[in-house]
C-alpha cells in the first residue's frame, strides 16, 4: 500500500469539489475528475514554477523508462569535453535527487491520479444518491435505475428518509468490504496479466462485449456501439479529451431546459 499523508489532502479536496459538482446534470466522476485534475495542475504552476503537471490524460507511454546511464543516449559525440563532464554531472545528480527523479515522480503522480479518480467516483456516488432523494432528479444512470424500480420517498425534514439511509450504509458498507478484497483479487488480477497477453485481453473483452451488445439490442445496438467506439478513438487523434464529448449531450439538454422555461414564445 502507498503512503497515506501525500494521498490525503488530494483525496479529501477532490470529494469536496467533486461533491459539488455532482449536482450538476450530466456531471459524471470522469469530467469531475478532469476538472479536480485540472484544477490541480493550474494550482501548481501557480504556486511552483518548477511544478511538473500530471499527464492524467495519456500518462507514460508504453515501454518508456527514463535512464540515467549516459551510453543509452545518442548525440554525445557532438558535445565538447566539459558539455560532456556537466551532462554527466547532471546525469548522476538526477539518479540520486528526489527533485530530478522522473520516474518516482511520475509514479507519484499516477498514485495521486488514482486516488483521486477513487474519491471522486465515491464522492459523486454518495451525491447524486442524496440529490435523488433531496430534489428527485436522477444524475445517473444508477439513480434512474433506482427512481424506476420503487417510488423515492423525498427528504423534506431535517431527519432522512428510511430508505437513504440504509442505501447509504450499504454503499458505506460496500466499500469497508471492497477495499481488502480490492488489495487480494488485484495481486491475482496482476498476475493474470502477466500470464495473458494485452492484445488478447482487449481482443477477447471487445468481443464480448458486442456479443453481449447484440443479444439484448440487436443489430441497431451493435451499429451504436461501433458508432460510439469511432468517435471514443477520434479526439486523441485530433489533439482534444474525451470528455469534451460530453457536449453532445449537456448542449442539448441546456437548450431543451432553456426552451421550456424561459422561452415561452417558441423562439427555440
Amino acid at each position: 500500500m502507498p503512503p497515506m499523508r501525500p494521498l490525503a489532502v488530494p483525496t479529501f479536496l477532490s470529494a469536496v469539489v467533486s461533491s459539488v459538482m455532482a449536482i450538476l446534470p450530466g456531471m459524471t466522476a470522469a469530467q469531475a475528475t478532469v476538472v479536480v485534475m485540472s484544477m490541480r495542475n493550474f494550482w501548481g504552476r501557480l504556486t511552483d514554477p518548477n511544478y511538473i503537471p500530471a499527464d492524467f490524460e495519456h500518462g507514460t507511454q508504453p515501454g518508456f523508462t527514463p535512464s540515467t546511464d549516459s551510453t543509452d543516449i545518442e548525440g554525445l559525440d557532438e558535445l565538447s569535453e566539459e558539455e560532456r563532464e556537466l551532462f554527466e554531472e547532471v546525469m548522476s545528480e538526477a539518479g540520486v535527487s528526489p527533485d530530478l527523479d522522473l520516474g518516482g515522480r511520475n509514479q507519484q503522480q499516477d498514485l495521486e491520479i488514482i486516488a483521486i479518480l477513487s474519491s471522486v467516483n465515491t464522492a459523486v456516488t454518495v451525491m447524486v444518491l442524496g440529490f435523488l432523494y433531496m430534489v428527485g432528479r436522477p444524475r445517473s444512470g444508477a439513480a434512474l435505475a433506482l427512481n424506476m424500480m420503487y417510488p423515492i420517498d423525498m427528504w423534506n425534514a431535517i431527519e432522512p428518509p428510511a430508505d437513504f439511509v440504509r442505501l447509504l450504509g450499504i454503499t458505506i458498507a460496500s466499500g469497508l468490504f471492497a477495499v481488502p478484497v480490492m488489495i487480494k483479487v488485484g495481486k491475482g488480477m496482476l498476475k493474470v496479466h502477466e500470464l495473458v497477453p494485452l492484445r488478447t485481453l482487449v481482443i477477447s473483452v471487445t468481443v464480448f462485449i458486442a456479443i453481449l451488445v447484440w443479444l439484448s439490442t440487436g443489430w441497431i445496438g451493435l451499429g451504436v456501439l461501433i458508432i460510439g467506439t469511432a468517435m471514443g478513438l477520434m479526439p486523441p487523434r485530433i489533439g482534444i479529451r474525451r470528455s469534451h464529448a460530453m457536449g453532445i449531450i449537456l448542449v442539448p439538454i441546456m437548450l431543451y431546459t432553456f426552451a421550456r422555461t424561459f422561452d415561452g414564445f417558441g423562439f427555440i
